[in-house]
Parts: structure tokens; C-alpha cells; sequence
């Protein structure tokens, strides 16, 4: 995984982290597209990394220039649910 860039282990870490970090959550991504990759403020720049290959549903961005990766059946969980839209995250489909 890249440097910067979160991943969780399972459904109910992703959730923990959820309400441990909602504070530091700036938006929720969907990449409609095949592959995903951000650039950073100083210019680094992540990816492309394959959304295919590597199971991603959406990009958590935090405040703290982080990503957290989260894979498509926990993105699909979190959206069913409600979960991001109670907690007033940002949803933003790219």
C-alpha cells in the first residue's frame, strides 16, 4: 500500500474508524473510472492504482492529507445504510 494511504482489514475496523475520525473526514470519493490516484499538496503523487485489481469502492480523504481505501463491499455497506450521511460526510462521485 502506498505511503499515506489507509487500509482496512475488515468491516468492523473500517466502522471503528469511522467513529474514531469523523472529525478529520473531509469527503467520501466513488471513482467511477478503472483506476483512482490523488495528488498531494507538496506534489506527490498515488497511482494510478487499478479500482479492479485491487477491490476499491471509495476513497475516504481525510483533513490530514491521508486516504483511506475502502473496498467495494464495505462502500456499498456504508451507502445502503445511510452510515455517511448521518455522520455528514461529503459524497462525491468522480
Amino acid at each position: 500500500m502506498q505511503e499515506g494511504v489507509l487500509d482496512f482489514g475488515s468491516s468492523d475496523e473500517l466502522l471503528k474508524f469511522l467513529k474514531e475520525r469523523v472529525d478529520d473526514i473531509d469527503k467520501a470519493v466513488i471513482n467511477c473510472c478503472d483506476e483512482v490516484g490523488w495528488t498531494y499538496p507538496d506534489g506527490r503523487r498515488v497511482g494510478p492504482i487499478s479500482t479492479k485489481d485491487n477491490d476499491i469502492g471509495m476513497v475516504l480523504c481525510l483533513v490530514t492529507n491521508q486516504q483511506a481505501i475502502v473496498s467495494k463491499a464495505d462502500a456499498t455497506m456504508l451507502l445502503n445504510d445511510g452510515l455517511l450521511n448521518r455522520m455528514n460526510i461529503r459524497i462525491e462521485v468522480v
